[in-house]
C-alpha cells in the first residue's frame, strides 16, 4: 500500500518539512556532494524517534545500527521494491 508515500525533491540540507514528521530519508549516488553536517543536522531534525535514514552509492551496500532489529529489516523489504516508482 503506497497510500501514504510521499516522495520529495529538496536540497539536502533544508528540507521543507515539519521536525519530526519522516519515517524514512533516502540518498542514492549523491552524499558526496552535500554538506555533510547540515545534512545530518537536517535528517536528525526530521525524522521521527526509530526513523532510518538511508544512504546508498555504487559499491557493496550494507546496513548499520540496525544488523539485529528486526523493525529496520521488514522496512528495508518493504520499501526496496518501491524504489523502481521513483521518477527518473
Amino acid at each position: 500500500n503506497t497510500d501514504n508515500l510521499e516522495f520529495r525533491q529538496a536540497p539536502a540540507e533544508k528540507i521543507p518539512l515539519e521536525d519530526e514528521t519522516v519515517d524514512l530519508i533516502t540518498t542514492a549516488q549523491a552524499a558526496h556532494w552535500f554538506d555533510l553536517d547540515a545534512f545530518f543536522t537536517e535528517s536528525n531534525r526530521l525524522l521521527k524517534p526509530g526513523g532510518v535514514l538511508a544512504i546508498w552509492g555504487y559499491g557493496n551496500c550494507s546496513m548499520t545500527g540496525g544488523e539485529d532489529d528486526a523493525e529496520a529489516k521488514r522496512l528495508f523489504d518493504e520499501v526496496q521494491p518501491l524504489l523502481s516508482l521513483i521518477p527518473r
